[in-house]
């Protein structure tokens, strides 16, 4: 898919307008002569010559728009902005120029020529939905050019690409193929345990007296707990748990909670209840877990499932909010029937 409109501003400039913006002029002064209306200026104007260095040129924007581009001109379809998305002021002589529109949905193209005349297009081919316009020998000159949608009161955001090169087209277009870069190495990306990892684990590994024994059959283990943790919880995980990536700040030391089991349950769930967004990391003598939402965007206390448990399993409770210390309940029972309560997922703030 053509999900990488991102790399845009690697290639180019970025500019996302939104929808149909009349353009206004200001009230004339008593018994002052009435100008005629300007043409609508475009959002974008550039100067380009042969030769140009931003070639191919991108910009990202919004087609559509209240405007049937078949009043323009009746070969035309389509609905377009009152403005022309780009104005291109042209100068040189090349073979050939082209402009599409890069997009996942049905676009239509109007460019309107230095001689007022237009070019349109719906789609490139019966299987292609871009729109593509390609002018011989284009003229000198300003060309105007409007981004539209086949159908009526749409938005749809893509990439306006306009080129005078000939290997650069809609069946060709690429953007890992214009920037070349070295994928980083994996080192860098992965987060590297400190010594802080061993030392916060050794409770752990040397079987230190836990806090609470959990035998077979036992009742479920509740403790109350209040945390101010600063330390990032992937700090804590082993050197070969590479695809585990934990979240939330735990507090930096021994466990919150240091626990036996000498039981036989299939599996012994541990989940954290509190009065704000928790996380939860879980570390055994050969095993390690963690867990931020048990449900994604649904349920913001967190729940850890350990299969075949035995021995001892140190457990850290994390805190989201570096601002201001969490307070809730540990829960450690056999099985998986129990479930934390619910809390609300926090909604982000606009712009974050």
């Amino acid at each position: 898919m053509r999900k990488i409109l991102a790399l845009l501003a690697a290639l180019a400039m970025l500019v996302w307008f939104g929808g149909a913006v009349a353009a206004q002029s200001a009230e004339p002064a008593a018994g002052a002569p009435t100008e005629p209306a300007a043409e609508p200026s475009a959002y974008i104007s550039v100067d380009f010559q042969q030769g140009f260095v931003l070639d191919p040129f991108l910009v990202s924007v919004n087609g559509g728009g209240e405007v049937d581009s078949s009043t323009l001109d009746e070969e035309c379809v389509g609905w377009i902005n009152d403005k022309p998305v780009v104005s291109v002021n042209w100068q040189g002589q090349v073979e050939q120029a082209t402009v599409f529109f890069f997009s996942d949905h049905d676009s239509t193209l109007t460019v309107q020529l230095p001689d007022g005349s237009y070019l349109c297009n719906d789609d490139v081919s019966d299987h292609v939905l871009d729109a593509s316009i390609t002018m011989a020998s284009p003229m000198t000159g300003t060309y105007q050019i409007f981004v539209g949608t086949f159908e009526e009161q749409q938005l749809i955001p893509g990439l306006l690409v306009i080129t005078a090169r000939n290997d650069v087209s809609l069946s060709t277009f690429a953007l890992d193929e214009l920037v070349k870069r070295d994928t980083l190495p994996a080192e860098e990306i992965v987060p590297i345990p400190d010594e802080s990892a061993a030392a916060m684990q050794a409770p752990v590994e040397e079987a230190l007296a836990p806090d609470a024994v959990i035998e077979g059959g036992s009742d479920p283990v509740t403790v109350e707990l209040t945390v101010e943790g600063e330390l990032p919880a992937f700090r804590l995980q082993p050197e070969d748990a590479n695809d585990v990536v934990c979240s939330g700040l735990v507090t930096e030391g021994p466990p919150d909670y240091l626990i036996e089991y000498a039981g036989e349950a299939e599996y012994l769930r541990i989940f954290f209840e509190g009065d704000a967004d928790a996380t939860l990391v879980v570390a055994g003598e050969d095993a390690f877990f963690c867990n931020d939402d048990h449900e994604r965007a649904a349920n913001a206390n967190p729940r850890v499932d350990v299969p075949a448990p035995a021995g001892f399993y140190g457990v850290w409770v994390g805190r989201m909010d570096a601002e201001n210390p969490l307070s809730g309940t540990l829960t450690i029972v056999e099985g998986r029937e129990d479930e934390p309560e619910q809390l609300d997922v926090p909604t982000p703030e606009p712009g974050s």
